[in-house]
């Protein structure tokens, strides 16, 4: 009886939440993040983060490779610009994982992310990576 009470809570709290689209790419052999999502619905205003975390998926330690959040002591009154790059710190976050090296295998990421005068939205996207022997990557989303 309890799964059936607990599962239709969970799905409208779920519900609640906006959940956008985040994809990664490589420019000059970084991996950078992008919404489109996010970008369309935020075209006239100002984007912050609050928090942001790549992981490695078939893992089983250690699975964070970089994760980020607002400092707890801070107003979040700077905004962002897309693309993120991966491992470069972000103002008025603390890192939470120091950026590791990517190596070839599948991410994902999440965070939450929103607009000004908008509720926070939580983006998440998965992509794989490849490393050619001379060190250049290759990103493929995979959600």
């Amino acid at each position: 009886m309890k799964k059936f009470i607990i599962l239709p809570i969970f799905l409208f709290l779920g519900g609640c939440q906006d959940w956008l689209t985040i994809t990664a790419f490589e420019k000059d052999n970084q991996v950078y993040f992008e919404s489109q999502e996010l970008s369309e619905q935020c075209s006239d205003v100002e984007v912050f983060i609050y928090s942001l975390g790549v992981s490695q998926t078939l893992c089983s330690k250690d699975c964070v490779r970089w994760e980020l959040a607002v400092n707890a002591n801070s107003e979040n009154n700077n905004p962002i610009a897309f693309p993120i790059e991966y491992g470069v710190s972000i103002p008025n976050t603390e890192i939470r994982t120091q950026a590791q090296v990517l190596t070839a295998g599948q991410y994902h990421i999440s965070g939450n992310i929103s607009c000004t005068g908008s509720d926070i939205g939580r983006v998440f996207g998965d992509f794989s990576l490849e490393v050619a022997p001379d060190g250049v990557i290759q990103v493929e989303n995979t959600n």
